[in-house]
């Protein structure tokens, strides 16, 4: 809308003055181009935004993850980790919940290093080939897949000792905490789903 404000500013003193209003806008909008390049250049444009929307969702993710692991051992009785080791399924899910975690923050540090020290453009540069977009994606797609198998652990670490008791305790810190890991899991997969289909016609294009 900037733009056509501005071109049609442009225009008002111009040859096409005297032009009747809707004619002038449709003469602006054709100097624009044809229709296939400004919608391949809009569709990089929201794939932008949804990448970097994706990526600060990921920053905040990490937050909320590291604090429902330090609050962890305050919230459930002392000697759930070694219970929930006893399992082979349950040293997965530890496993999982520490180094997708770590792999998660080590993947968005090097994409904001990239971004800054190699000036990686954007998904909006000027006709971007497929496989920059790819290497832009995976910066973010990547670390908000870690963060939400990081968080599916701990919900599930936080279910486990409240289970093995024989039943669900008292509305308490525990279902907070759990709650609000899984608000993070919907939030995270529905950017992801919304960003992937925002990228493939980029991809394929």
């Amino acid at each position: 809308m900037d733009h056509l404000t501005e071109a049609m500013e442009d225009v008002a003193g111009a040859d096409r003055a005297e032009m009747d209003p809707v004619a002038r806008l449709r003469a602006v909008i054709n100097d624009f181009g044809p229709q296939e390049v400004m919608a391949g250049d809009y569709r990089e444009v929201i794939a932008e935004s949804r990448w970097r929307h994706l990526r600060w969702t990921v920053v905040a993710g990490i937050g909320l993850t590291f604090l429902a692991m330090r609050i962890r051992p305050y919230i459930l009785e002392p000697g759930w980790r070694e219970d929930l080791m006893q399992s082979s399924w349950g040293s997965v899910m530890m496993f999982v919940d520490r180094y997708a975690f770590l792999i998660a923050i080590l993947v968005v540090l090097g994409g904001l290093m990239l971004d800054r020290l190699r000036c990686l453009p954007g998904i909006s540069a000027p006709r971007m080939s497929s496989q920059t977009v790819f290497r832009v994606l995976c910066t973010a797609t990547v670390p908000a897949v870690m963060v939400l198998m990081s968080a599916l652990a701990g919900i599930g670490a936080l279910l486990y000792p409240l289970l093995s008791n024989g039943g669900l305790r008292d509305f308490g810190l525990e279902w907070l905490t759990i709650a609000a890991l899984a608000l993070l899991c919907s939030v995270l997969t529905r950017n992801l789903v919304i960003l992937m289909r925002s990228c493939r016609p980029i991809l394929l294009g």
